[in-house]
């Protein structure tokens, strides 16, 4: 509107084949979910090596004691090992080792033990008598922390496609403004 007194004109950046590769590029980023799921499997064992640690105490306020019975005889036949540990194979097949199993699509995961592991038996009648799987607040809250700031390095890149940093939206004016700028034009000049 160059010859104009008053006008208004609206420039889109980027051009549509920029903004059509990142909403594709986003769309198959957030239909693989695998990379969180490798992070959150990571928290997983984690998680389950504090709770093996405690007895118990890091998400379910504490394991029942043993047996009278049971804890003699496996202070003399075990010494030292605590609730939970005997041989080893259910810890191990809780926190990543021998028997664990991790089982990953674009959009499920299964964490823990496998179910053909040594351990199976026993972890089937630990389960019974204590729960292991039970988590504190403030670790589903990092899990949490964790996905979003997945979902936010995604939405990060596809940003970056639209020629914008991942520190926020940015226009040719200044910080904060939608990819899309609108610039008013009065007498030909910018405002």
């Amino acid at each position: 509107m160059a010859g104009n007194a008053l006008g208004f004109d609206i420039e889109m950046s980027p051009d549509y084949r920029n903004v059509h590769w990142a909403l594709t590029r986003l769309e198959n980023d957030l239909s693989d979910f695998r990379p969180l799921f490798g992070i959150l499997g990571g928290l997983f064992k984690d998680a389950m090596r504090k709770q093996f640690a405690t007895e118990g105490a890091f998400g379910a306020g504490g394991w029942k004691p043993l047996s009278p019975a049971y804890k003699l005889w496996k202070e003399e036949h075990y010494p030292g090992r605590p609730i939970g540990v005997l041989e080893t194979h259910l810890r191990q097949a809780m926190t990543g080792g021998q028997g664990y199993s991790e089982h990953l699509t674009d959009t499920t995961a299964s964490f823990g033990m496998d179910p053909s592991s040594k351990a199976t038996p026993y972890g089937k009648y630990f389960a019974e008598k204590r729960r292991v799987l039970v988590l504190p607040r403030s670790e589903w809250i990092r899990w949490r922390h964790m996905a979003d700031q997945w979902i936010m390095s995604v939405l990060g890149e596809a940003a970056s496609a639209f020629g914008q940093g991942r520190g926020g939206w940015q226009a040719s004016g200044g910080p904060l403004k939608t990819a899309t700028e609108v610039r008013g034009i009065m007498a030909g000049q910018p405002l």
